[in-house]
């Protein structure tokens, strides 16, 4: 068994040799054969490139979107923080009720998810200055 694949390994080696160097049209065979492996080596580099690309974009992207991230994080920390320390705060901490506290934050979360619904559903209806606002531009930095 081992000969006979060694025979026609020897058999199909030798007929590509013998299509190549015809010389009659081998010549003509190995340019066409040179010129599809150019061809084909010139797409691969070509993808590589545009491959080498569409990385250094998303490479960008994503650090767009975590400076973007760092910035609202940095800005929503200052607020908070600035709050935490408003003289108001402290003294409805101190003052008010739980049952106070709830009510109070709750239509605080109702109005900004007015605001947000306002701004999906209506942003392009928005007047100039209500879209300066910098809980607008936050959002759509």
């Amino acid at each position: 068994m081992e000969r006979i694949r060694t025979f026609a390994s020897g058999l199909i080696v030798g007929a590509g040799v013998m299509y190549l160097l015809d010389p009659t049209r081998g010549s003509r065979r190995r340019a066409r054969i040179q010129q599809r492996a150019s061809r084909g080596l010139d797409q691969a580099r070509h993808i590589a490139e545009e491959t080498g690309h569409m990385v250094e974009k998303a490479g960008r992207i994503v650090e767009k979107t975590g400076r973007m991230t760092n910035r609202i994080k940095d800005k929503v920390t200052g607020r908070f923080t600035e709050q935490l320390e408003n003289p108001a705060v402290e003294w409805a901490r101190d003052n008010w009720k739980p049952a106070a506290r709830i009510l109070g934050g709750l239509a605080g979360l109702a109005a900004v998810a007015y605001g947000i619904s306002r701004i999906v559903t209506h942003g392009d209806d928005l007047e100039a200055s209500e879209l300066s606002t910098p809980e607008y531009m936050l959002w759509n930095e």
